[in-house]
């Protein structure tokens, strides 16, 4: 069985991404499935030590703890799916989708329980006193496919922001190129 994992971006943003891998279609698709990789490994790993990490805040400070995954019960944090949600801030967002399987799903699914735990860690120890405790708490993602989209999203516009740094060095160093001067030798005239 396969499932498709989407990233939503405007319109423009799409063009400019699939713009930049014009005739390397498939780098597009692998970079993608990269970091889809990545996210699926975070969780793998997870699952084989035992353990996760998590912010959390100490005195104002926000530091990394490791937890023990068995411990925190992290299989016990359930979130559903929501094949048509779509980000609340893009009006009309288009969408790359990736085809992934049965394993790499399963592993996101076991990404985004951790992602839970990770938040609940993280929002316990905001302090109930702290004036903007408010804007420090992390809110309880809608569905699986919000998770996803936020973990994928950083990496995409980083990948454009590249591309879009690349056309203007292109651009730059053939304004600004080194003069190279050529000198014209004028015959010499020998008189005897």
């Amino acid at each position: 069985m396969t499932y498709t994992v989407k990233v939503f971006l405007t319109e423009a943003a799409l063009v400019e991404l699939q713009d930049s891998f014009v005739d390397k279609k498939d780098d597009l698709q692998k970079f993608v499935y990269e970091q889809v990789r990545g996210l699926a490994r975070v969780a793998k790993l997870s699952k084989i030590h035992d353990s996760f990490s998590a912010n959390i805040e100490e005195e104002g400070t926000i530091k990394i703890e490791t937890f023990n995954f068995t411990k925190e019960n992290v299989l016990n944090y359930k979130i559903g799916h929501n094949e048509k949600w779509t980000p609340e801030k893009l009006e009309n967002p288009s969408s790359y989708s990736l085809k992934i399987g049965n394993k790499t799903m399963d592993y996101l699914e076991l990404f985004a329980q951790v992602y839970l735990a990770r938040m609940d860690k993280y929002n316990e120890t905001v302090n109930e006193k702290d004036p903007n405790r408010k804007t420090k708490i992390v809110p309880q993602p809608d569905c699986f496919e919000q998770i996803i989209h936020e973990q994928l999203i950083n990496s995409i516009y980083t990948m454009i922001q590249r591309n879009i740094d690349e056309a203007f060095d292109k651009e730059n160093a053939e304004i600004n190129a080194p003069v190279k001067e050529t000198v014209i030798a004028k015959p010499s005239i020998v008189v005897k």
